[in-house]
């Protein structure tokens, strides 16, 4: 947003005159000559801060400011008032408007409070349109993703849903490997059907064998009546075996025999019982490595890896973590009982750049730890947790747009980093000003003299071409 729609209320022809005169260059602006005339142009016009004065006859600030906030609860309101009124100011900062100046204005004064309107304006946007895309993206099995590489992902499950091919999910921890063995089951014919899942590496490798196939009474101690296995439980759905990559080699030939024959024995049994199912498998290992070094069968390799679906770790896919950011922001929302709306933009920055080793959990864990960490309505950098820290890979595509920006991830980085964060931070500014050290001080917001010492710190001079 580099430009504000701004309705500037006043029944003074001069202070009309003045501020259009100042703000015309910066900002698209629009004269109302009283109350009842501004809110005709609110209903006409797409408005995004109001600056009104509060005296004004028949319809006042005041009154313009609840009209505001019951057509657009986010537009900002600026109050104008004498020195003697600022009192009444103050109390209708307390209903919601956004600031108040004294009259005569201070130009000065005035920019600020419009660059801080302005950032709001950007930041209930940006949440909105996160809101937005989480609506628009498809309902498969609720996935979240906006990233080209799942996307992909998606139209796989989309093409093989129907069919009863075996599927190998391979990904890292915490990548939603259930999550799209779910929308596998759920696009498929057998989705009125049971979904069952087992994590192989959960269970004790004696009792994986009867938690597979189920076993017969007396099939060994304590086996005081028959009990039903994953495998049945599962007929005429999907049966998910996760972490597949652990199961004992001894029980690996089994389970290739029951996927080929479609039939399973119980523990302690002579029966053959056919069943009607569908194998999805997954592991966070490199399973074709793990059939090289012989700790995984070959033939029960290719026959779990007829469909391959890799999921990318988060790390790959930096696009999707502001919408999962939101997503679980709304999804924690009630129980941790605070009206959060959103992220600010330096926070979704330092989310984005976080290299994530535990992907969407990690994820997950630390929007909620940070909800219940803020006490404003949006997620600040100061609200995630400490333990995540950039690494030097991170901040290469994590330059700031400006000095507070800067500043504020400054003091989350480890020292060892600083220096080097700090001459990127400078280089890429300078850069995008064509070294111009006046034009690159001013669009950082930061002293001259402060960009020239720190450019100095870093060897660095006007007339220097990129290498």
């Amino acid at each position: 947003m580099n430009k504000l729609n701004l309705l500037i209320i006043d029944d003074e022809e001069k202070t009309r005159q003045v501020l259009e005169i100042n703000l015309q260059s910066a900002h698209n602006v629009i004269l109302a000559k009283n109350g009842r005339e501004a809110l005709s142009l609110l209903q006409s016009e797409p408005i995004d801060v109001v600056l009104t004065d509060l005296k004004m006859p028949e319809v006042d600030g005041q009154t313009v400011m609840k009209e505001v906030k019951k057509m657009e609860r986010s537009i900002p309101v600026i109050i104008m008032t004498a020195f003697g009124t600022i009192e009444n100011a103050v109390a209708m900062m307390k209903e919601g408007a956004f600031d108040y100046l004294t009259k005569p204005i201070d130009l000065d004064q005035l920019d600020l409070v419009l660059t801080r309107a302005m950032n709001h304006v950007k930041l209930i946007r940006e949440n909105e349109e996160l809101r937005n895309q989480l609506r628009s993206i498809g309902n498969l099995s609720n996935i979240v993703t906006g990233s080209p590489k799942m996307q992909d992902v998606l139209k796989t499950v989309q093409q093989i849903a129907s069919t009863n091919f075996t599927v190998l999910i391979e990904g890292e921890t915490g990548t939603g490997k259930e999550l799209i063995a779910r929308a596998i089951h759920s696009s498929s014919q057998r989705a009125a059907k049971t979904f069952v899942a087992i994590n192989c590496g959960a269970i004790p490798r004696e009792l994986l064998e009867s938690e597979f196939f189920g076993s017969e009474k007396g099939a060994f101690t304590g086996a005081t009546s028959r009990r039903i296995g994953k495998f049945e439980q599962a007929s005429g759905g999907t049966l998910f075996l996760d972490e597949i990559g652990e199961l004992p080699i001894e029980l690996q030939v089994k389970l290739l025999r029951a996927i080929e024959e479609q039939a399973i024995v119980r523990v302690g049994g002579n029966e053959k019982i056919s069943l009607d199912l569908r194998i999805v498998a997954a592991t966070n290992r490199k399973l074709k490595i793990e059939v090289e070094t012989g700790r995984f069968r070959s033939d029960l390799y290719y026959r779990l890896n007829v469909v391959n679906i890799a999921l990318p770790p988060l790390r790959e896919r930096a696009e999707d973590v502001p919408l999962l950011a939101q997503h679980f922001l709304l999804k924690h929302k009630q129980n941790v009982g605070k009206d959060i709306k959103g992220f600010e933009p330096t926070a979704l920055i330092y989310l984005k750049a976080y290299q994530w080793r535990g992907n969407v959990r990690e994820l997950e864990n630390a929007v909620v730890r940070s909800m219940v960490a803020t006490v404003g309505e949006y997620i600040t950098i100061d609200d995630l947790p400490t333990d995540i820290h950039l690494t030097r890979d991170d901040i290469d595509e994590t330059i700031p747009t400006s000095y507070q920006e800067f500043l504020t991830l400054k003091k989350k980085l480890k020292e060892k980093h600083l220096h080097e964060f700090e001459k990127i931070f400078i280089l890429e500014a300078l850069r995008s000003n064509s070294w111009n050290v006046s034009q690159t001080a001013k669009s950082l917001n930061m002293d001259r003299r402060q960009l020239q010492n720190m450019m100095k710190e870093h060897g660095l001079k006007s007339k220097e071409n990129e290498t």
